[in-house]
C-alpha cells in the first residue's frame, strides 16, 4: 500500500508531465515554466521528508535553474526571485544540515537577496517574509557557527525586527537553539524563558477558549523539553516535558485532534526516557504506563518491554517478568541492536 508521501510523489511526478509537455509546446510562455519550476520544488521538499537528499538537492537545483533563466528575461516579477530565493535556502539548509557550514554561507546570502527584492518592492506575502526570516536566521547560525559573533548577531537584530505577532516567540526560541548549539548555554536560557513568557503571556491574554495560542505555548514547552532531551539534560527534558504533557492532555480533551495526542505519547515517551537515565524507574513506569495506554500496535511489544526493564529496575521484579511473559509468550523481539527473549529478561530479573 502506497503512503501519503508515495501518493504525494506519484501525483507530483504526473503534474510534471503535464507541465513539460506544455512548455515543450508553447516555449514562450513564461507561467507553464514557472509551474515546472514550482513542481521541482515542491518535489524537493517531499524527497527531503523522505531522507532522499540528493534527490532532494537535484530537485531544488532543477527549480532554481528555471527561475534563474526567467529573471534573466523577466527581471521585474518578484515570484521569479521568490523562486530563486527558496530554492538558495533549501540548498543552504542541506549544505549546512551536512556540516559544510561555510559553503552555505552564499546560498543564503543568495536568498536573502532575492528574497528581500520581493519584499522591498512590496510584494510581501506571508510565505515570502516566512523564508526571509528563516534565511536570516539560517545564516545567523552559519555565523555562529564559525565563530563569527558579530555577523551572526546582526542577522539575529534584523530577525527581531522583521517578526511580528506569533513569530517574535517563535524567533526568540530559535535564537535560544542556536545559542545553546554553540555553547552559549546562559544566552540561550534567557531567549527560552522570553519566549515561554511571550507564549504565556499571549495564551492569558487571548483567554483559555483560544486554541491557536493554547497550543503554541504548549508545543514552545514541549520543544523546550526536547531541547535539553536532545542534548543529554535528562533532569530538565524531564521536567518540561511533563508540563507540556500537561498542557497537551488538557488540549487534547478540550478538542480532540491527531496533532495533540501525538505529541502527548512522544512526550510520555521521552519522559520515560530521560527517567531511565536519572535512575528514577518508578517515575519511568509510570510515564510508561502512560506510553502503553496510547501504543499503536506494532510499537506495543517494545513498550511492554521498555516498561518492564523500568519495573525491574525499580524491584518490581515479577511484575517485569510477567509483563514480558504475557506480552510475548517465548517470541524474541529487537530493541536497537540487542535480541530480548523472555528467557534472557527472566535471567537479568
Amino acid at each position: 500500500m502506497l503512503t501519503k508521501r508515495d501518493s504525494a510523489n506519484v501525483e507530483i511526478q504526473k503534474a510534471l508531465d503535464i507541465q513539460k509537455k506544455l512548455v515543450e509546446q508553447y516555449p514562450d510562455v513564461p507561467l507553464y515554466q514557472y509551474e515546472v519550476a514550482y513542481s521541482q520544488n515542491y518535489l524537493g521538499n517531499l524527497l527531503e521528508l523522505r531522507g532522499q537528499r540528493e534527490d532532494a538537492r537535484l530537485a531544488f537545483q532543477r527549480s532554481l535553474g528555471i527561475c534563474s533563466k526567467l529573471i534573466a528575461r523577466h527581471p521585474d516579477v518578484p515570484r521569479y526571485h521568490q523562486g530563486v530565493g527558496y530554492n538558495n535556502l533549501r540548498l543552504g539548509l542541506l549544505l549546512r544540515d551536512e556540516g559544510r557550514v561555510a559553503d552555505s554561507l552564499v546560498w543564503f546570502d543568495r536568498a536573502v537577496d532575492h528574497l528581500r527584492i520581493v519584499t522591498d518592492r512590496g510584494g510581501q506575502t506571508h510565505s515570502t517574509n516566512a523564508n526571509l526570516l528563516l534565511s536570516y536566521t539560517s545564516r545567523a547560525e552559519a555565523h555562529y557557527r564559525l565563530g563569527q559573533d558579530s555577523e551572526g548577531a546582526a542577522d539575529w537584530k534584523i530577525a527581531f525586527e522583521m517578526s511580528k505577532g506569533d513569530q517574535i516567540a517563535w524567533t526568540h526560541f530559535q535564537h535560544g537553539l542556536q545559542l545553546y548549539r554553540v555553547g552559549k548555554k546562559q544566552e540561550s536560557e534567557a531567549a527560552f524563558d522570553l519566549a515561554c513568557d511571550l507564549r504565556e503571556r499571549a495564551a492569558r491574554e487571548a483567554g483559555p477558549d483560544a486554541k491557536t495560542q493554547q497550543w503554541l505555548l504548549a508545543r514552545c514547552v514541549y520543544d523546550r523539553g526536547m531541547t535539553y532531551y536532545e542534548t543529554n539534560q535528562p533532569e530538565k527534558a524531564a521536567e518540561w516535558l511533563t508540563r507540556a504533557v500537561q498542557s497537551l492532555t488538557a488540549i487534547e480533551s478540550r478538542w480532540p485532534g491527531a496533532t495533540a495526542s501525538y505529541k502527548v505519547y512522544w512526550g510520555h515517551y521521552y519522559r520515560a526516557r530521560s527517567y531511565l537515565v536519572l535512575g528514577k524507574h518508578e517515575e519511568a513506569v509510570k510515564a510508561w504506563d502512560k506510553v502503553v495506554e496510547r501504543c499503536v500496535m506494532e510499537e506495543l511489544h517494545l513498550a511492554h518491554v521498555r516498561r518492564a526493564y523500568s519495573r525491574a529496575k525499580a524491584g518490581m521484579i515479577s511484575e517485569a517478568v510477567a509483563e514480558v511473559a504475557d506480552a510475548f509468550a517465548s517470541q524474541a523481539v529487537t530493541i536497537g541492536a540487542k535480541p530480548w527473549s523472555v528467557e534472557r529478561l527472566y535471567d537479568g530479573a
